[in-house]
């Protein structure tokens, strides 16, 4: 016996068990069968069977004209708004027709209690299920609808620059909680009036009408500017504060697109060219796409180069400041394109770090290092610690057993790896960071802030955080010896460093003259071209066995 079955009986018994009403009719219109509920409906005090529905609805449409159009497909609804004759009840009907039994099924429930679920039903297709704004959907709408009215305006599209960081740190309920913070501060600080919604991930838009291009560029740049503002309290995040920033890309209506599609697509062009600079609010400009169009060509041949092991590592020695022999390496990475030739750092790696292809880049420069340092010790050469340059990402988003791989791989110490993270990347992330560095730190790890003081670190941050070394930015040594202010705040980092017991590397020493000033005020490690400048991993096997191991320059 197959007990999947169901008869007859009990499907109409569960039938007489749901809220909304239920009928079956014939291909002619009349009721085959009819549950508790669409009796109650109608005002039905007997059996339905045998009448005509047409005899028991009042509508606009007569039924028998849904009844006689069958070319609807199999499992398509028809709808109907109508009043019941004995009740008075207003009803909204739904009519589906089934070839294979020739028949109707029949669903009706009260028009109120249709619509109640029916605007609920909107809601959700038209909002954001997290933020409660509007969903990119409703946005392209209204935006399309405003155009169409030939209105004046600008399409603001704002990008919540930590947001991918928190979401694989914290996990995304923290991620849903800060865009539900944004969502609030945005619409608290600019008003009803203006259209804002949530597009994705991190990502809202706005836009602004207005009588003239030149009011709406005024307020496309005011409204820019408060968009900045209401992100400058620290948000709340799984404890603790965190800054949090906008990225902005501004379109203009009648310059930059026709179509609510192309505005955004302008909008969102600008915002990937704030992070290229310090400016965070860009208006599009048309060669934005040419650099967009590049940005996309260079990370997919980027990401075609990781794969392929296409990239080289070069390492720039270290020297003691007290007798120039070498004490470590820093690794550089090198992309030699097969017909673009050389391709500079300070380009791929802006690449990297917005396609997030930077954590990809940086485990293979961690790997190389590690397996340049097996090769020189298999050469019998006396090993010293090589740094490596370590995005913010590329730490928070994976374990530490994860990171650390390699050296285990190659069976590298802990103590030949220097870690280095930019200042101004930690200061921005130090909630987060402070954690995974002294997790780092405990492991054995040497960690490096470079380019230290071009950041917004202060003294008690930087106590907070667990480090061994600071790099001196190249901007202030270049003008030591010609610009007193310089000479100045590098005096006050070396006071300051020593104060804390960290090691002070110099680097970018191009003279003599910059490196005996260095050693006058204290500094430990220097690093330029005055000394040594990038090698490959070959030359450098040689120049650390060398004789002396030292530079000559002075």
């Amino acid at each position: 016996m197959n007990t999947n079955v169901i008869s007859p009986d009990t499907g109409e018994r569960l039938l007489d068990m749901i809220k909304d009403g239920a009928m079956v009719l014939d291909r002619a219109g009349t009721i085959i069968w009819a549950n508790r509920a669409i009796r109650d409906l109608l005002g039905a005090t007997d059996a339905l069977r045998g009448c005509r529905l047409g005899d028991l609805l009042m509508a606009s449409v007569p039924t028998e004209t849904l009844l006689a159009d069958r070319s609807a497909p199999s499992g398509r609804s028809k709808w109907l708004v109508a009043t019941a004759i004995r009740s008075g009840t207003e009803l909204l009907v739904s009519t589906q027709y089934r070839p294979q039994t020739e028949e109707f099924t029949v669903v009706a429930r009260p028009f109120t209690s249709a619509v109640s679920n029916f605007d609920r039903v909107i809601s959700f297709a038209t909002r954001d299920d997290v933020t409660q704004l509007m969903n990119r959907d409703a946005f392209e709408e209204r935006l399309s609808a405003a155009i169409e009215r030939n209105e004046a305006g600008c399409v603001i599209c704002a990008d919540v620059d930590q947001f991918s960081t928190i979401n694989e740190v914290y996990g995304h309920a923290e991620g849903d909680a800060l865009l539900r913070a944004v969502a609030h501060r945005t619409r608290s600080s600019m008003g009803v009036d203006l259209q804002v919604a949530r597009l994705y991930g991190g990502r809202f838009a706005a836009f602004i009408a207005a009588d003239s291009d030149e009011a709406a560029q005024r307020l496309a740049g005011e409204t820019s500017e408060r968009l900045h503002h209401v992100m400058l309290p620290l948000f709340s995040i799984c404890g603790g504060v965190q800054p949090i920033s906008f990225s902005i890309g501004v379109a203009r209506w009648r310059v930059d697109g026709v179509s609510a599609d192309d505005l955004l697509a302008a909008a969102e062009t600008a915002v990937h060219s704030v992070r290229a600079g310090s400016d965070k609010t860009r208006w599009f400009e048309s060669a934005m796409l040419a650099e967009r169009r590049r940005f996309f060509e260079t990370e997919a041949e980027l990401r075609l180069a990781i794969e392929q092991n296409a990239l080289t590592l070069h390492y720039q020695p270290k020297v003691s400041a007290a007798d120039l022999s070498i004490v470590g390496f820093e690794a550089l990475v090198r992309w030699n394109h097969p017909t673009k030739g050389m391709i500079s750092p300070g380009f791929f790696v802006p690449v990297a770090e917005q396609s997030n292809l930077i954590i990809d880049l940086g485990r293979w420069v961690l790997r190389e290092a590690c397996r340049q340092q097996a090769e020189w010790r298999a050469q019998g050469l006396k090993l010293v610690p090589v740094a490596v340059n370590v995005s913010p990402q590329q730490l928070l988003s994976q374990p530490i057993s994860v990171l650390l791989a390699p050296l285990t791989e190659y069976g590298i110490d802990l103590d030949l790896l220097e870690i280095e993270i930019t200042e101004s990347a930690m200061m921005d992330r130090l909630p987060m960071a402070t954690k995974v560095i002294e997790s780092l730190r405990q492991s054995g790890l040497h960690i490096s802030i470079d380019d230290f003081g071009t950041g917004h670190s202060s003294l008690g941050n930087l106590r907070r955080l667990p480090i061994d070394v600071l790099k001196i930015d190249r901007s202030f040594v270049e003008d030591i010896d010609r610009s007193q202010e310089a000479y100045d705040i590098v005096a006050t980092i070396v006071a300051m460093a020593k104060t804390m017991s960290l090691n002070l590397v110099a680097e970018g020493v191009e003279t003599i003259e910059q490196a005996k000033l260095l050693q006058a005020h204290g500094v430990d490690v220097m690093q330029g071209y005055l000394f040594h400048k990038p090698m490959p991993g070959d030359a450098a096997g040689r120049l650390l066995g060398s004789a002396t191991g030292q530079a000559d320059t002075f």
